[in-house]
């Protein structure tokens, strides 16, 4: 009999983080034509709960996935902003002049300034599409702190050690330790300033 490592199950489960992310997106596609927008906001939501699920399988697998998972990232708040501007130019928003625009550079605007919580109310959207901007803007709020979780594991995981800099490394020595002679060079504008100070007095 077959016995899986355990490896073989963390890159399955992998493959079908994958798999059911890239069928949603399909599906948010056919529901964005069909302009069903309460329906693609949930398929949205699942992504985003998928990708979340995703991001501890990958870091385990390797490291160095982060650099699937930044571009992963971009993606999908792309494509959820997307998503929302095609059903909000679809629905139509409402000027401060009264009319509405079914311009979709419009409602692309909208969406940026609604995923950002900015909402500079030069558009609003019309009643039907109101618990939907919501929805967006509730998820965003989830999205953006993992955004920053992401870029912060990066800048981690781009940093060598403080013995390794490389304008620093010359002054440890194999276990870590500062040598003397970089002792003697933090240490002499210390005495400056404390012999400068008593010459006053």
């Amino acid at each position: 009999m077959l016995v899986r490592a355990p490896w073989q199950y963390l890159i399955t489960l992998i493959v079908m983080m994958y798999a059911v992310y890239s069928l949603s997106a399909a599906l948010a596609i056919l529901f964005a034509i069909l302009n069903w927008p309460y329906i693609n906001s949930v398929i949205l939501i699942t992504m985003l709960a998928v990708y979340i699920l995703a991001i501890p399988l990958n870091l385990n697998f390797t490291r160095r996935s982060y650099k699937v998972l930044i571009p992963w990232f971009i993606v999908h708040v792309l494509f959820s902003v997307i998503i929302y501007a095609w059903h909000y130019s679809k629905a139509g928003l409402q000027e401060n002049v009264g009319q509405i625009s079914h311009s979709f550079r419009d409602a692309l605007y909208f969406s940026v300034t609604t995923w950002t919580t900015l909402g500079y109310g030069d558009f609003t959207a019309i009643p039907s599409m109101r618990l939907v901007t919501s929805i967006e803007a509730l998820t965003s709020l989830f999205t953006i702190p993992i955004g920053c979780s992401l870029a912060w594991f990066m800048i981690q995981e781009s940093t060598v050690i403080y013995t390794k800099a490389y304008l620093d490394k010359n002054a440890y020595d194999d276990k870590g330790h500062m040598r003397p002679e970089f002792h003697r060079s933090q240490e002499a504008p210390k005495k400056d300033v404390a012999e400068h100070k008593l010459a006053e007095n």
